[in-house]
């Protein structure tokens, strides 16, 4: 039976490398983003398995239920969701429009929880493992300067996946977050966010998220909650507990 997966985010960036990589592993997809027009075009890229695209606000919880259903209709069944979608507002925190701020916890946050209640259900009845995967941040690790509220967003991710891990278990499904590092996506491309790209280079391109996410999705009963990329920010993860507070908090200072 074909697998199906549904990402949202899946327009751009690693959603679309999640959606590119799974269809040439013969997964049936289901891309979820704003823009109807952004999603034809990138899912001319995707070959392999069924496309599937649908255009919802994942801040909308009946848009998102509507999508969710819609890609169950298609295919039968709902075996993994990357809850993707996410937004970046870099910048001092007290110069940022305030807008800026409400806008990422309403897409890193709400849409994230519509994503993971809303796609219970269908994971829920679907025979045999299930997945649901949060794309979460080395941000997460310790609040993170210039970009303190998508941090902050981030760490709530982690948060909520480590709950889910432990409430979802007894129904099948895998609860795992994927924590990139400085990306080449469209997110860093404002002009607010190249600073931070320069100080830490770019480790990677979502492609390499993608097979992180591919060999998560290759196995049930994962070893690790938390995909933490790159050996640099893993090493940090492990010293978070380690570490005196105030030596740790002078790594991150360094490191911003």
């Amino acid at each position: 039976m074909t697998k199906t997966i549904a990402i949202t985010g899946a327009a751009s960036g690693i959603g679309l490398a999640i959606a590119q990589r799974m269809a040439r592993e013969g997964w049936s997809i289901g891309m979820i983003d704003l823009s109807e027009e952004a999603l034809q075009a990138a899912a001319e890229t995707v070959t392999g398995g069924q496309v599937i695209t649908i255009a919802a606000d994942v801040t909308d919880a009946s848009a998102l239920r509507g999508a969710f259903d819609h890609i169950t209709t298609q295919t039968g069944a709902l075996h993994a969701v990357c809850n993707n979608a996410g937004i970046l507002r870099g910048g001092a925190f007290a110069e940022a429009p305030l807008a800026d701020h409400h806008s990422q916890i309403e897409v890193n946050i709400k849409g994230v929880v519509n994503g993971a209640y809303l796609a219970f259900p269908h994971l829920q009845k679907t025979q045999g493992p299930t997945h649901l995967i949060n794309t979460c941040s080395v941000s997460a690790i310790y609040g993170a300067p210039n970009v303190a509220v998508y941090s902050s967003t981030k760490g709530f991710v982690r948060h909520l996946t480590e709950a889910l891990s432990l409430e979802w278990e007894e129904h099948g499904i895998a609860v795992q977050a994927i924590w990139p590092p400085v990306v080449k996506t469209p997110l860093i491309e404002a002009e607010a966010m190249q600073k931070v790209a320069r100080k830490h280079g770019i480790d990677m391109g979502p492609e390499g998220v993608a097979t992180e996410v591919a060999h998560m999705l290759s196995t049930y009963k994962p070893v690790r909650v938390h995909r933490v990329q790159t050996l640099k920010f893993r090493c940090l993860y492990v010293l978070q507990g380690l570490l005196p507070g105030p030596l740790f908090r002078a790594m991150v200072r360094a490191l911003a």
